[in-house]
């Protein structure tokens, strides 16, 4: 079994749906739940991160990264490779 992780930046809200019957539900909704699904879609096997375009614009000096999908692809998605840093570690390292 592989986790595939994807991230997105930006507003979401928090739905509260129910009070009828003693039964409630709440939903996350916006940008940055659209992102996070979307970049996740893209991972293509377990143990990838993907982020959008948004979240590689604020994290570009701390990872190196390539391009998923379609070139021209103005929402653009990024599969994170390593730390750019060196003497930067993570957990995982």
């Amino acid at each position: 079994m592989g986790v595939k992780i994807g991230i997105g930046y930006g507003s979401c809200a928090l739905l509260y749906v129910g009070g009828v019957f003693n039964r409630s539900e709440f939903f996350t909704v916006g940008e940055a739940l659209t992102q996070a699904l979307e970049s996740e879609g893209c991972c293509t096997s377990g143990g990838q991160v993907v982020v959008s375009k948004a979240v590689f614009n604020r994290v570009s000096s701390y990872f190196l990264a390539e391009p998923v999908g379609e070139e021209d692809d103005p929402e653009g998605f990024y599969k994170i490779k390593k730390l750019a840093k060196p003497g930067t570690t993570a957990k995982n390292d």
